[in-house]
């Protein structure tokens, strides 16, 4: 039997998702920024905010929502 489209996409983005939230989880956010790259905007779910920089962006958005907790 044949996957389907979205079938062969979720097996295809699944350990990638995995392997994310098992970095965020460690404590590993080095490891985790390492996932993105620096053509992107990045989207961080929760904050409701879309960060139009690079990594150094990213970690200073990241930082400063933390603060707030």
């Amino acid at each position: 039997m044949a996957l389907t489209a979205q079938q062969a996409l979720w097996f295809e983005l699944m350990p990638f998702y995995i392997r994310e939230a098992w970095l965020l989880e460690e404590g590993k956010l080095n490891d985790w920024l390492d996932l993105f790259t620096d053509d992107r905007p990045k989207v961080v779910t929760g904050m409701g905010s879309v960060i139009p920089g690079g990594r150094d962006d990213l970690i200073a958005s990241l930082i400063a929502s933390l603060r707030k907790l």
